[in-house]
């Protein structure tokens, strides 16, 4: 992770594909161990991040897919895990960055709202959990900035201002949190933009 951070691809990809080869091998000796198959799911999620990272969305996909096969079959498994349903969410979120990244904007709507529909039903179970608020408010702004790109604006609009919400909510939560006013800041930047474009100046105005 260290060498991700630092930039160092080469070396990040090397070192996440050796993770891989030998979280592979473990969850190969224990097919019912969760842990190890969900090991294996990240290990094949961080190299895609890479992937994706050096520009290379398709082979990024290729990661991105077989993550999220295995994060589906363990909800499967275990659908009362609410960290595996979390895992599933980002799953399809990271397919849908990549698809994004390739302007497949069908498929990468599809892949967002399914990171939704879960991200939804986890903030939903347990609307204290400031950590699935900030997923649901994420995965909101996602669907919207494809419908934007798709030209549709008042969905994208009415996602944006779901967004808003959230992060509202969040930012009078602790105004202390710079991440989350930050959020706060982004979302209100996106709905004035997208105001303008309908030539809604008051409600752009009032965004600013």
């Amino acid at each position: 992770d260290l060498a991700h951070t630092a930039g160092q691809l080469d070396s990040a990809q090397t070192a996440f594909e050796e993770s891989l080869r030998i979280r592979l091998a473990l969850a190969e000796n224990k097919p019912d161990d969760l842990e190890r198959q969900r090991a294996v799911s990240v290990s094949h999620e961080r190299i895609g991040d890479v992937l994706r990272e050096r520009g290379a969305a398709a082979d990024a996909l290729v990661a991105y897919n077989k993550s999220q096969a295995i994060a589906e079959d363990l909800v499967r498994r275990d659908p009362n895990d609410t960290d595996l349903k979390r895992d599933l969410s980002i799953s399809y979120a990271k397919i849908g960055n990549a698809l994004n990244d390739q302007e497949s904007w069908p498929a990468a709507l599809a892949s967002y709202q399914q990171a939704l529909a879960v991200a939804r039903e986890l903030a939903a179970s347990d609307p204290g959990n400031t950590d699935w608020q900030r997923d649901l408010a994420v995965c909101l702004e996602k669907v919207a900035g494809v419908l934007d790109v798709q030209g549709n604006v008042s969905d994208a609009l009415r996602n944006y201002q779901d967004s808003l919400a959230i992060a509202d909510r969040l930012a009078k939560l602790d105004p202390g949190n710079s991440d989350w006013q930050r959020d706060l800041s982004i979302t209100f930047s996106e709905i004035g933009m997208l105001e303008t474009k309908q030539r809604h100046f008051e409600g752009s105005r009032k965004a600013f």
